[in-house]
């Protein structure tokens, strides 16, 4: 009986050496796979990284020595949690927010309930739902400590706004936007929705949902045109813009560059991943602009329709010939990788078809967003018509990013603060789906690139009109160098 008790003690222990042995884990670790899926990568990175070549000229991101390095961190992993995180400092080596490794979106179910909500649904459910959440809407510097600063907001108030006053007299409004994005005032969402549904005749479906979410950043809007409107009533000789810290968001961000703007804003030129998927919205948009021809339009909505008609027709044929720009040598050469580009050379801008519409112009047109992206929004330009500052930091990033260079680029505003991060343009349209063949691991890729005036790209960061901070200042001390320089600001 001992003999037997200690001969299965043998047995177990040997079973539950072989399950936890080097030998077995290597069984299951695939360091091939990986291998493979890193090549898969680079490719991805060839044909549908819009700032691939931007990273190395600009960035100064070195190609061949960042290959060489992921190769023997690849060689020296031991287990598929270690080779992922190999590629993820591959990635990140780009210094591009945009550009990272996810999960692939589980596929939807039939049994999966829809995105709809009744009419009777509460507000806190939808806009639980809908991603709404609060997030703090403070000053990135600490303005009640300056001796002439006079809170003007309240508690009620969506956006943190004050007055900056001066021994010379001198005054300057202070706008707080901590982020461009209508998600980040639950509240608003709430109260909007109790309006919205009394309309409701159905269940909110995915349509009535983005009505609703355009209706929430209608009231946000409202909301910062009466705020700036008290600030101007306060005699003010600018206003001060705080997008310190300030993450991105939305398009909204291109609206309320509008609304703050003394002069109408052009949008930037900005160039997407030649790709096959594009041929059909670019049908889908040549058919619009072709119903609308057939209407009654005033001479200059014809005109439009007709310049951007031709310029998507170009863009079109672009994409029908488009062929993957494949060129491995940007590994191995520091000169490689120069006989093609990714990018689309068909003219377009940020906006659309048209760097520039005034509000109203294309209101009734089937292809009012084709041609100009911010007219499916009731907005009005030009709120404010004194001097604009905008504060910006190393934390700037993303559409707070373009709302700078815009309305730099224009020359509507002065940038002031320090270099911004340097994220640039996202993804249009969702962005393209790239996935891994082994790891099944999704790899988000910017798929277009907004240029700057000077021909740059957005993705290198804004470099302020003035730059008053280092990075070794504290809050205090960067707020006595703002206070100092809009004390002697002439």
């Amino acid at each position: 009986m001992k003999r037997q008790s200690l001969f299965g003690w043998l047995i177990l222990l040997m079973v539950g050496l072989a399950i936890f042995s080097p030998v077995n884990r290597a069984v299951e670790f695939s360091r091939s796979a990986w291998l493979q899926d890193y090549q898969v990568l680079k490719r991805f990175l060839e044909i549908g990284y819009a700032n691939l070549d931007s990273a190395r000229e600009v960035k100064k991101v070195d190609l061949v020595a960042l290959d060489g390095k992921t190769k023997q961190a690849l060689d020296r992993a031991a287990s598929d949690g270690e080779a992922k995180n190999v590629l993820k400092q591959f990635l990140a080596a780009f210094d591009d927010l945009h550009l990272r490794l996810g999960e692939v979106d589980k596929p939807a179910t039939q049994s999966a309930p829809a995105q709809a909500f009744a009419p009777t649904a509460s507000s806190a459910d939808v806009c639980k739902a809908l991603g709404f959440r609060l997030r703090l809407n403070r000053f990135s510097l600490p303005f009640d400590k300056a001796s002439g600063f006079q809170p003007v907001s309240t508690d009620k108030d969506l956006f943190a706004t004050g007055l900056l006053r001066f021994e010379s007299a001198k005054k300057f409004g202070v706008l707080r936007l901590a982020l461009f994005s209508p998600d980040a005032f639950p509240k608003t969402c709430e109260t909007g929705w109790e309006e919205f549904r009394q309309s409701l005749k159905a269940d909110c479906d995915a349509e009535c949902l983005s009505r609703f979410y355009s209706f929430v950043q209608k009231r946000l809007s409202d909301a910062l045109r009466a705020q700036v409107k008290t600030l101007q009533a306060g005699n003010i000789d600018g206003l001060l813009v705080d997008i310190a810290g300030n993450g991105g968001g939305t398009e909204w961000a291109d609206l309320v560059a509008r609304m703050l703007a003394a002069r109408p804003l052009k949008a930037p030129r900005q160039n997407g991943v030649r790709h096959e998927r594009d041929v059909a919205r670019f049908e889908r948009q040549l058919q619009l602009i072709e119903a609308d021809l057939q209407q009654r339009l005033s001479d200059e909505q014809q005109r439009l329709l007709k310049q951007a008609k031709e310029r998507i027709t170009a863009a079109l044929a672009e994409a029908k010939t488009a062929r993957p720009c494949e060129r491995p040598d940007i590994w191995t050469s520091s000169g490689g990788g120069r006989q093609c580009t990714s990018l689309k050379t068909a003219q377009s801008f940020s906006s659309g078809a048209l760097d520039y519409v005034p509000p109203g112009l294309l209101a009734g047109l089937k292809a009012k967003t084709v041609l100009f992206n911010p007219s499916q929004h009731d907005y009005q330009e030009s709120v404010f018509a004194k001097p604009l500052l905008v504060l910006v930091d190393q934390k700037t990033a993303s559409a707070a990013e373009y709302f700078a260079a815009l309305l730099q680029d224009n020359e509507a505003a002065k940038i002031i603060g320090e270099r911004t991060l340097g994220v640039g343009c996202g993804y249009t349209n969702g962005g393209i789906k790239w996935v891994l063949p082994n790891s099944k691991l999704r790899v988000f890729m910017p798929d277009c690139v907004r240029y700057r005036k000077n021909g740059g790209n957005e993705y290198e960061g804004i470099t302020p009109d003035a730059a008053i901070w280092t990075k070794d200042d504290d809050k205090t001390g960067r707020l006595e160098k703002l206070l100092k320089f809009l004390r002697e600001l002439r």
